[in-house]
This record gives structure tokens, C-alpha cells and sequence, in this order.
């Protein structure tokens, strides 16, 4: 999050980072103090009433101006994707994929059929616009979206969802940062090439 908080005389800007895998935290930590030369201490805090993989939190708190205002600028404020990140390259796009669904992206799987395991692949933000861009760049990449839904919870902001494609995500080269959903967009794709095969076995027989 992005916070202007007042310190008795003067706003005191602060960019405040958290996520429950590490090396996503540890890696923004490192790549702020490449650009402005400032190393901020990363940190872990526990949360109550929450599912177990979400209950340890890590943190990077930067009380620094420059880097607020260069986040503000280059996140448009978390609220979309700038303009200019659709017209980049798409070694670049790929890189921004990466960093928004190590952030609110998610790859989950339940039972399908007999002993069947199915993977689920998408993005979620409670922004619209920025999981509309989000969309955008998979398509102009080739990867198939599908249709944009909305989540209503009562006592929480409206959330907006999109499923991505698992082959064409996979095929155009798009991935993940983080170890833990990486492992498992791993194994997605395993089993996807799996079922293909024993389909095409199945089919010549």
C-alpha cells in the first residue's frame, strides 16, 4: 500500500509492501535499494482468522519520499496498469505478468472427476481497470482470457476476477516469480502434457 500519514508537522509518505511468500518481498527490498540506495529491513507479522498459508506475512516498510512518489507514479497509484506498459516489449510484458501475478494472481487445484486433479489459473484486484490492462497485455501476448466477473462479500470492496488460459500462458512464455506458485504452475503444466499424451495414446489405439 501506498500511505501519506501525518507526522505532527509534516505528511510523512510511506510505501508499505506484504505478501505472504518472501522472496517476492525480498526482491522488491533489493531492487529499491539498487535504484535509490536505500536498504529497508524486511519482516514477518502473523494474522489472526485467516486461512494458514496467509497467516504469516512479510513486510517491507519504505519511509521514503522518492521511492513514494516513484511507486505513485509507475502504479498509477495501484488503481491500473500505465499506458506506456502496452506498447513495451514483450520480454518487458512478461516481467510485469510476473509481478502482478506473484501479487494477485493465484493457481489453485481441486478434484475433478475420478482421481482427476484440476488447476485453475487467474487474477484478481479490486481494481477493474487494472485487471481489464492485466487482460490486455495476456492478449496482445496471444494467451486466452476469459470473461471478466465481479465477487460481491458483504463488509468487503466489490472484486474483480479474470481465468487465464493454462496451455497459452504456458506457451507464451508467461510464469511466475514466486518459488511456492511457481512450484505449482510446475505441476500444472506436468499434468497438462500428461493428459495430452495419454489422450493422443488413447486416440491412436
Amino acid at each position: 500500500s501506498l500511505l501519506k500519514i501525518a507526522n505532527r508537522t509534516k505528511l510523512r509518505k510511506t510505501a508499505k509492501i506484504s505478501k505472504p511468500d518472501k522472496e517476492c518481498i525480498e526482491r522488491f527490498a533489493n531492487e529499491m535499494a539498487d535504484v535509490f540506495g536505500k536498504r529497508y529491513s524486511v519482516f514477518s507479522y502473523r494474522q489472526k482468522n485467516k486461512p494458514e498459508s496467509y497467516q504469516t506475512l512479510w513486510q517491507v516498510s519504505m519511509y521514503d519520499e522518492d521511492i513514494f512518489d516513484f511507486l505513485s507514479i509507475n502504479t498509477d497509484n495501484k488503481k491500473s496498469i500505465p499506458e506506456y506498459f502496452f506498447s513495451a516489449s514483450p520480454e518487458v510484458q512478461r516481467e510485469i505478468v510476473k509481478g502482478l501475478m506473484d501479487s494477485d494472481g493465484h493457481i489453485t487445484k481441486q478434484k475433478g472427476g475420478v482421481d482427476a486433479v484440476v488447476w485453475h489459473i487467474g487474477f484478481s484486484n479490486t481494481s477493474k481497470s487494472m485487471v481489464e490492462g492485466f487482460a490486455r497485455i495476456l492478449q496482445q501476448n496471444g494467451v486466452i482470457v476469459g470473461k471478466l466477473s465481479e465477487l460481491n462479500k458483504s463488509g468487503y470492496r466489490t472484486c474483480y476476477m479474470l481465468n487465464v488460459n493454462k496451455k497459452t500462458f504456458y506457451e507464451k512464455g508467461f510464469c511466475f516469480y514466486s518459488e511456492r506458485k511457481q512450484g505449482r504452475f510446475v505441476d500444472c503444466v506436468n499434468q497438462l502434457y500428461a493428459s495430452e499424451t495419454l489422450h493422443a495414446e488413447s486416440v491412436k489405439d
